[in-house]
């Protein structure tokens, strides 16, 4: 198993978490960005935003285009999982950002 792997369940679930406390306007997705790597989740923009694209997939958030900025929301589902709800295989629930 490498370090990535390991990491991207904990990494993915923290955002789902961040996303959870943002309100219902989300967030935009440099502050993610940035809130996720000040977090101690040494991962490239790319991969941060290859994360959100693969919790928009599984139906935890939403990514939406507000001029030229993308916003994250989370779904009802992603507060359901991070509420202990239910489980996402592949994925890691946090504790409080």
């Amino acid at each position: 198993m490498s370090f990535s792997s390991f990491i991207e369940p904990r990494r993915r679930g923290f955002i789902v978490a961040l996303l959870a406390q943002s309100g219902e306007q989300g967030a935009n997705v440099p502050l993610v960005v940035s809130i996720t790597q000040n977090a101690g989740y040494r991962a490239s923009t790319d991969v941060i935003k290859a994360d959100l694209a693969a919790l928009r997939d599984l139906g935890l958030l939403t990514l939406r285009e507000i001029g030229t900025l993308q916003m994250a929301r989370i779904e009802q589902r992603g507060r359901d999982f991070a509420g202990g709800q239910f489980d996402v295989p592949g994925l890691e629930r946090v504790g409080d950002v």
